[in-house]
């Protein structure tokens, strides 16, 4: 039972742990690598990044000037990496599932684009709306080009898949664009 649990911690330590951990640490949020597979997508090229990072750190171990190449430095120097790639990207909000474990494991992702100001509640609400919205119209540009991009490559089914994601993704847009414009009158009445 012994020999079965240390192959499948050899298994996830070679092929998979450390990658998948320098990903989440890279790109906290899993649609920003793929935005339509997302986490599957980070598992895959995790899975190639760490045999990358093995093959690397066996020949590192194995040059004559360091401690040499064994199981036990191969175990403690992924595992190593591993630890401290997920502690970054736990630091950088990667793993919002900790957060259900207990309240002080939870970490906010990254949000630079928030602006503090002293202003009144219907202030606050009409910018709250106004950044959500710029934010869902920036990740609609971004997924209307990547429809258009894949939508030149693929089988005609696909295609028309990607087609008519786009138009409805364009459609979203302007729905957006014009609430953006009625938010930007709102705020001016607001102001003067």
């Amino acid at each position: 039972m012994l020999d079965l649990i240390q192959i499948a911690m050899g298994i996830l330590l070679i092929f998979f742990l450390p990658g998948f951990t320098l990903l989440r640490m890279l790109f906290p949020r899993a649609e920003e690598l793929d935005t339509e597979m997302g986490l599957m997508f980070q598992m895959v090229i995790g899975a190639v990044m760490s045999v990358v990072i093995a093959v690397l750190l066996g020949f590192v171990l194995g040059s004559p000037n360091l401690m040499g190449f064994t199981p036990l430095n191969l175990w403690l120097t992924l595992g190593g990496l591993s630890l401290l790639f997920f502690i970054l990207g736990w630091r950088r909000g990667a793993y919002q599932f900790l957060g259900r474990l207990h309240p002080k494991l939870e970490r906010p992702l990254p949000q630079t684009d928030i602006v503090e100001y002293n202003l009144g509640p219907l202030e606050t609400d009409t910018l709250l709306e106004f950044q959500k919205l710029a934010k869902e119209r920036y990740e609609l540009r971004r997924d209307i080009k990547t429809y258009e991009r894949k939508s030149r490559v693929q089988t005609k089914s696909m295609m028309e898949y990607y087609h008519k994601k786009s138009l409805s993704a364009q459609k979203r847009l302007s729905e957006i664009d014009k609430r953006i414009k009625e938010l930007e009158k709102l705020r001016a009445r607001q102001l003067y």
